[in-house]
């Protein structure tokens, strides 16, 4: 990944957060910590989505949507890799 890219939100599961059309910019740079949006590469959807890290272990994240209701996230689908992590949300736009 480049130092900064620029995403779009294709669903509702971080409103209200980030709502679905939203773009954000996302950095490879710095620590990942619990609270912390992300984008990250979900392998077997084949695409990319935006959750919040809930907790770290070892080199696993449990991820969670804002909007509880809405969401697939880690509950569902489990931990993800911290090496499927294309970015941190730095900025909304």
């Amino acid at each position: 990944m480049k130092p900064f890219s620029i995403f779009g939100v294709r669903d509702r599961s971080m409103e209200p957060s980030y709502s679905d059309g939203d773009y954000v910019i996302a950095t490879s740079f710095g620590a990942i910590r619990p609270g912390d949006v992300i984008v990250f590469n979900h392998a077997s959807l084949r695409v990319k989505l935006i959750k919040r890290v809930s907790r770290i272990e070892d080199k696993k994240l449990f991820v969670l949507g804002d909007n509880s209701l809405e969401s697939d996230d880690s509950r569902s689908f489990g931990m993800i890799d911290r090496s499927d992590v294309v970015g941190k949300v730095i900025l909304k736009i």
